[in-house]
């Protein structure tokens, strides 16, 4: 998502997400920005897709390895996957 767009530094979609987002789930993206809030968005945009791409092979090793032994994966699943 790019938050610099034609209408200036933020346009319509930094406004949007400001608006959609509470000021307790935009403010350490802010902080972590320095107080920029175009950086801020588009930290929080690559967090979303970072998170989104490790969803589904979390899937498969969320819950307790200890009761399992070790993961059968190796990382050539891993990279398969990616």
């Amino acid at each position: 998502m790019d938050f610099k767009g034609a209408n200036g530094p933020g346009g319509p979609e930094l406004q949007a997400l400001r608006e959609y987002l509470s000021e307790d789930r935009f403010r350490p993206y802010l902080e972590a920005s320095r107080g920029d809030a175009v950086k801020a968005s588009s930290l929080y945009a690559w967090n979303t897709a970072a998170s989104a791409a490790l969803y589904g092979p979390l899937q498969v090793v969320e819950g307790d390895p200890a009761q399992r032994g070790p993961c059968p994966f190796d990382g050539a699943f891993w990279r398969g996957l990616v």
